[in-house]
This record gives C-alpha cells, structure tokens and sequence, in this order.
C-alpha cells in the first residue's frame, strides 16, 4: 500500500518536472535513451530528474529482448568509465598520496551507468524495470559477453538496494494473503510444482507454515519463500509432504519442522543472497510460534548427483571407474545378480535405467555413493552441488541420506529420486557455518561419520585420474 502511494506521489512529482526537463522525443529509440541518460546525469532539478527517470523507464520497459540487448550495448559502449580520465587521475594520486585525489579517483573509476540506474531506480517502477532488465542481462551473457561489466555493475546496486535490512518477511496463509500472490506462488514454486488450487491449499493448512522476503519497492512480489511442515520425526519422503488428500496435522504433536520447498522468485535478482537470512528468520518465528519442536531440517533434492555419477561434467575432483567400483565392493555380488552381468559398475548403471524396480538392492550402494558426492566430489573448490553449498555455507549439518525419497520424473533424472536431510541446530549453526566456508569441512551427524571413513578410504585408495583428494574426515 506505502509503495502504491508513494509511487503516486513521485508520479505527480514526474509531472510536474516534464515540462522542465523537456525529455528528448527522437524518433530513434536508441538515440532518444542515449540522450535521455545522459540529461539525466546532468539534471540538478528533483522534479525534471524524475521526469527524465519517468521516461528512461517506460521506455526500456516497452522494449522487446532484442530492443532491451541493444540498450544494455549502449550501456556498455557509451556509458563506462574514461580511461584516459582514470589514469591521469591514479597518476595524480601516485604523485601526491592526498586523500582528495584518492577520492576523485574513485569517483572517476565507477562507470557513468551505475549513476544512471540509480537515477532509474528512484522512478515510479523503476526497480522493477531494472529488475526485468537484469533478467535479460543474464540470458544474453553468454552471446554478448561484452555485457559483463554492466551485469557487474547492476548486481552490485541490486545488492545494496536489497539489502536483508530492507526486506520484510511476511507469513503467507490461504486466509489472509491476497489471491494474487497464491497466484504468484503457484508460478514461482520451483521444487515440487503445485499442481492445483487444492494442492496449494493443503501446503497453507494449519500444520504448514509457508513465510517470504518482500521488498518495500515490490510489495505484491515475492523473493523468496519457504514452505515448512510441522510433523513428528525426520521426513524422508515427498509424497507425504505433497499428498493434497494427506490429513492435517496436530501442531501439538508435531517435534519436527521440515523445510521441504525454497524457490526463489525473480531470476534479475540472481547472485543476490536471501535465502540464509530467511531460514533463520523464519527458524525465529518457528520457535517463538512452537517452542516444542524439537528438529529443523530439510528434505532436500541433490541436483547434480545423476550427472557426477555418469561421470559427466568438469569436476576438480570426481568419481571415476576405480572409485565407483571401490564404493559398491560390498554390494558386488548382489548388483552383479540383480543385472545379470558380471562387472559391478556396468550392473549398477544397468540397473540405474529403472532404478525403482530395484530400490532393495540399490539402496544401499546408492546411499554410500551419494554421501561421497556431497562429501568428496568437488568444484572450484567447493563441494560441487549447489543445494549442499547453500545449506552447509547457512550453518546446516548433513544429517541422512534418503535413498528414492522422491519418485517424481524430475527428481527422477536429477539423483535417480535420492534426497537429503541437512539439519539446523540453532546453538551450533555458527560454528558449522565457519568450519564450511574457512576449510570447506562438511559437517556431518554422527551416524554419516561412521560411514565417511569408509568412503574416504575407497576414494583416496582409488585417485587415479582426477587428482589429488581434497577433503578431509569431518564431525
């Protein structure tokens, strides 16, 4: 409501200026933005700076993929630094070491456009316009690579202008949220889709909790939101979770709550971290709410574990032929049977095609791979699966393997249906946090413990191909 009335007011402000800033007209839209970005770097006036903004941004916002390409060029080729103007200002400072001159570099250094999405941002609209813009900055990196100091830049802004300090957290419930933004959780939901209005009712029951980030600048759009289920003991399957027919719940009863879905909503906003400030908001609310419960965790997918498995990618450190076969040594005999062929590793992947005909006899090799995926197999220095970075850079300890835990097709071709538990104790969520992102340590629970150190001695036994190991024995 602020925003709708706010936006009002700089509306009327915009219309008070245009008759002053007098915004170029020409009939070349590229060349009609270059001046009017350029006007704006000038302006002084509040109410014609505004009007120009006004314009700027219904112009980019009226532009198709390719139109808003050919702007963020002009961003890149008309409105960067001057190089001739930043050396002669580093050599001045060089000679001189005075403050004054250190801060006229500065100021020459930072690109003319950050100052034009600044400008841009304070329009009615403009966040989001920028937002939509960045959107397209992203899709068209990869065939404009000369772009990439104007992504740099705005997600440089963005970063600031949604700062955790901004945003609000605010519970969504089926009976007091607004249709539009059930509306907008159905489009944004990128875990486990909903399906129906039924479905989604049934995600906002009583024995659910479902909270996201709002920024004051776009109050009916979500940034990210958390869907919670309150249940008795760990959850190691989606279908209960998920079954719009399943009975609700007794809070009372419930010892467990289950982060089971966290989808992030505006892909412009992408390299802007919310997601570990949520979790421990919303970890607040839920104890404040339910000082019984006793765990938080998470039932969560491993995307990329079918692709390291297939040995497919570029890891700094991977399985490879000899590893594989050394992880599923105890389970030869039965995989080889179950196939029908002689070689361990090629009955595995045989058996992989289906691998829900055969979930007795997979289990447990599959679970022993899967822990040394998320412990061993690395990227750029890092574990290589980028829900298990979230999680263990937010505090998180990976508690249990949930072998087809999730039979859906997506699950299905992403990890074979494999799914995690990482969990969050609140008094030792600080600790993990730096043991993970000072030595990469991943913190596991004391049962997985026992299991690594077999794991570590099949993987460091068998590094034949893809360099030396990295990891170490954790808890």
């Amino acid at each position: 409501m602020r925003n709708r009335w706010w936006n009002r007011l700089v509306d009327q402000v915009a219309d008070r200026g245009l008759g002053l800033s007098r915004p170029n007209q020409n009939p070349d839209v590229m060349k009609r933005l270059e001046e009017n970005c350029r006007a704006l770097l000038t302006s002084r006036g509040e109410a014609s700076g505004v009007a120009l903004a006004r314009e700027v941004v219904r112009a980019v916002d009226g532009l198709d993929e390719a139109g808003k390409t050919r702007f963020l060029q002009l961003l890149a080729e008309r409105f960067g630094p001057d190089r001739d103007t930043v050396l002669a200002a580093a050599e001045r400072f060089r000679e001189s070491d005075e403050t004054a001159d250190l801060q006229e570099l500065l100021r020459v250094v930072e690109p003319p456009r950050q100052e034009v999405f600044r400008r841009l941002n304070g329009a009615p609209d403009g966040t989001r316009v920028l937002v939509r813009l960045r959107e397209t900055l992203l899709r068209q990196l990869k065939a404009h690579p000369e772009l990439k100091p104007v992504n740099s830049d705005l997600q440089h802004l963005l970063k600031s202008w949604f700062n955790p300090g901004f945003l609000q957290l605010q519970r969504i419930s089926w009976d007091r949220s607004p249709a539009r933004l059930m509306e907008k959780l159905i489009q944004y939901e990128s875990v486990h889709a909903i399906q129906s209005w039924d479905d989604l009712r049934r995600r906002l029951a009583s024995d659910r909790r479902c909270f996201g980030f709002f920024h004051p600048a776009l109050p009916d759009e979500p940034l990210i939101f958390v869907e919670v289920a309150l249940v008795q003991g760990l959850a190691t399957h989606t279908a209960p979770l998920l079954d719009p027919e399943s009975p609700v719940g007794n809070n009372d009863e419930a010892d467990t709550a289950i982060f089971f879905s966290i989808s992030n909503c505006q892909v412009g906003l992408r390299g802007v971290s919310f997601g570990n400030f949520l979790l421990k908001q919303v970890m607040g609310e839920l104890i404040s709410e339910f000082p019984h419960v006793e765990r938080y965790a998470t039932l969560s997918p491993v995307p990329g574990f079918s692709r390291a498995l297939r040995m497919e990618g570029d890891y700094a450190d991977g399985f490879t032929r000899d590893r594989i076969a050394a992880l599923i040594q105890d389970d030869a005999e039965a995989l080889t049977v179950a196939a029908g062929v002689s070689d361990p590793v090629d009955a595995l992947h045989q058996l992989l095609e289906a691998p829900l005909s055969h979930q007795e006899v997979l289990a447990e090799p599959m679970s022993r791979l899967l822990l040394a995926y998320l412990t061993r197999v690395r990227r750029h220095d890092t574990v290589a699966d980028a829900v298990a970075r979230f999680h263990l850079s937010n505090g998180a300890r990976l508690e249990q393997i949930d072998p087809f835990a999730d039979h859906s097709q997506t699950r299905m071709d992403a990890s074979y249906g494999m799914m995690v538990n990482y969990r969050y104790i609140a008094e030792a969520v600080e600790e993990n946090h730096e043991r993970f992102v000072k030595t990469g340590e991943v913190v596991l629970s004391r049962n997985l413990q026992k299991q690594q150190k077999r794991i570590n001695a099949a993987w460091d036994g068998n590094a034949t191909k893809t360099g030396a190991s990295r990891s170490r024995t954790t808890g």
